[in-house]
């Protein structure tokens, strides 16, 4: 059996709910930024897990994140 090197991250699960940890990881944005967002519809809606813990749905996240990415490129592609 061999292990896997301390460094090599596992791969990224795309499925599923994320926790805050999680969330900010994929995203790259503070928790305080974040819920601006959310309260102007901005960002995806977390999911309510129990009265006090909540989980984003990975697909939703990660969907975030290609849009930023395409907005940057179609801004940059107007420039050229």
């Amino acid at each position: 059996m061999t292990d896997k090197p301390k460094s090599e991250k596992p791969s990224r699960r795309t499925d599923g709910i994320a926790r805050e940890v999680e969330r900010r990881e994929i995203t790259g944005i503070p928790s305080s930024s974040w819920y601006v967002l959310q309260g102007q519809d901005l960002a995806p809606r977390p999911v309510r897990l129990g009265p006090r813990s909540v989980g984003w749905l990975r697909t939703e996240l990660f969907k975030f994140v290609e849009d930023r990415i395409a907005e940057r490129d179609a801004k940059l592609a107007r420039r050229q």
